[in-house]
């Protein structure tokens, strides 16, 4: 896999990212082949960039996948998975409110991890802007196959970057930006879709995935 086209390209993005940073180290990447529906690209170690093929696939922009990783790099430099553990740690199973307090954490992380890697793609050469295409691929590409928490967390993430980018535009390019916030109402949408899969009435919801309208009223009400 280091020889084939996709690992270099990640590869050299990466690298991109260690020259504009000044990083005297490198972060060791290495392509997983999916084992599971849901396989992003995550960081799964202290120190080390895992990411899918699948998703390799998926974000064919540069500036997509540059998003994706450099995401994740942050989680590393700003050690993330240290502070989850801690957190942890200072919290017993028997908490009552232990799982709020790491889920509001992990967004924090993951907004932070967001900002940083908006900066760092600007200083890249990158287009930031296509941070909401990044996660509308992901979400087309991977079918929707999240949980639920994890589309929740999308939509507050994209709402956050709806507002960095409508700061950044010009008023004409604003406007015309306002078809890719659409996909707030894609994740609503896919959110419909799981709890449809839930009760195993999926095969008419599925064929409206390729659109960004809503499922009809009649549909859903058939659904209930």
């Amino acid at each position: 896999a280091r020889d084939s086209p996709e690992y270099r390209r990640a590869i050299n993005i990466l690298k991109r990212m260690q020259e504009i940073n000044n990083m005297p180290y490198e972060y060791p990447l290495i392509i997983v082949w999916p084992r599971m529906p849901t396989c992003e690209i995550l960081a799964a170690t202290h120190s080390t960039i895992f990411i899918c093929s699948r998703t390799l696939d998926i974000l064919a922009d540069n500036a997509m996948l540059a998003l994706g990783i450099f995401h994740e790099a942050a989680h590393i430099e700003k050690r993330h998975l240290e502070k989850i553990t801690r957190l942890e740690a200072m919290h017993s199973l028997d908490y009552p409110y232990r799982r709020s307090v790491l889920d509001e954490e992990e967004l924090r992380q993951e907004y932070e991890a967001d900002d940083t890697a908006w900066e760092w793609v600007m200083k890249a050469g990158y287009n930031p802007n296509k941070a909401i295409g990044m996660f509308h691929a992901l979400l087309e590409g991977y079918r929707y196959d999240f949980s639920p928490r994890t589309l929740l967390d999308i939509k507050k993430r994209v709402s956050r970057l709806k507002a960095k980018i409508s700061g950044c535009l010009s008023p004409t390019d604003a406007i015309s930006a306002q078809g890719l916030f659409l996909l707030e109402d894609k994740a609503q949408e896919g959110l419909l879709l799981l709890a449809n899969r839930r009760r195993g009435q999926t095969s008419k919801l599925e064929t409206k995935l390729d659109g960004f309208s809503s499922p009809p009223v009649k549909e859903q009400k058939n659904k209930v």
